[in-house]
């Protein structure tokens, strides 16, 4: 197993130590030691190390090697192999929302590279770690809910690296075209993860409608306008284009967030339809 991909026939060998792969996501970042892992899975120690082998292709060599102990690897290698297998085994969610997958996406440091490669929207200013960290477990939550085709299909496209042309970015298109239409950000269980979403909308309504203006008022096609107030009318009306189905879209996301709210037993205010109260 030394590429990125994992054949039928090595997912049906791993099955077999489906549990203990489980037990291993959830331990992350902490090394078990066999006898631990038997423990915990309620057999033998024996039984562990008739399955030793194919537990340990999925584990850190050091970690393994200094202290003989258990632990899943971080690299993208071992990544890959896990996701594509709890797809197959039908269990997205267990793979999504384990430790091992958030502490992955802590080491990538997305906050930070957001920051940096969006220094020209100011993606700093708007967003702060705890928000982007929000983003990441909504898609994720969305993610572990796709059906396996879907999913299939998404990491088919992402692994397609070397487009270049806007002929063959055109893959991706019904990818994400099917995500957004499925997309469902109203994901909280109690009222604190409610009032963080209505925090991030309204982050996100600012951020799209601030950045919007800054390029308007740079766009091309109105340098071209000689008057300096017939142009600051043209910025204003295209402004409040942006601003009308930016507040359509909230009005529809805070309506699924009523719904869920309602459905879980969570206070919602009709206040909370307000943008800009809780930035």
């Amino acid at each position: 197993m030394t590429s990125n991909a994992i054949s039928v026939e090595e997912i049906d060998e791993i099955t077999s130590v489906e549990r203990y792969i489980e037990i291993l996501l959830e331990e992350y970042p902490n090394a078990i030691s066999q006898k631990e892992l038997a423990e915990k899975t309620a057999v033998t120690k024996s039984a562990i190390s008739k399955i030793r082998e194919k537990v340990v292709i999925f584990c850190d060599v050091k970690t393994l090697g200094y202290t003989k102990k258990l632990l899943l690897g971080q690299d993208e290698a071992t990544f890959s192999k896990l996701l594509v297998f709890f797809i197959n085994r039908f269990k997205p969610q267990v793979f999504f929302r384990s430790r091992y997958v958030k502490a992955f996406i802590e080491n990538m440091s997305i906050h930070e590279k957001l920051v940096n490669q969006l220094e020209k929207l100011s993606y700093g200013e708007y967003f702060e770690k705890e928000d982007t960290e929000i983003f990441i477990q909504i898609v994720l939550r969305n993610l572990s809910r796709f059906p396996q085709p879907f999913l299939f299909d998404g990491i088919r496209h992402l692994r397609s690296r070397e487009a270049k042309s806007l002929v063959e970015y055109a893959a991706f298109v019904p990818f994400i075209m099917s995500f957004l239409t499925n997309f469902d950000m109203a994901v909280f269980v109690d009222k604190e993860e409610l009032i963080q979403l209505l925090r991030l909308r309204d982050k996100v309504f600012s951020f799209i409608l601030d950045n919007a203006e800054r390029y308007l008022r740079n766009w091309e096609v109105l340098q071209d306008v000689d008057a300096r107030n017939k142009k600051e009318t043209y910025v204003e009306a295209y402004v409040k284009v942006i601003d009308y189905y930016l507040r359509k879209f909230s009005d529809a996301f805070t309506s699924s967030m009523e719904k869920r709210a309602g459905e879980i037993g969570v206070e919602f205010k009709k206040n909370y339809f307000d943008i800009g109260s809780f930035k």
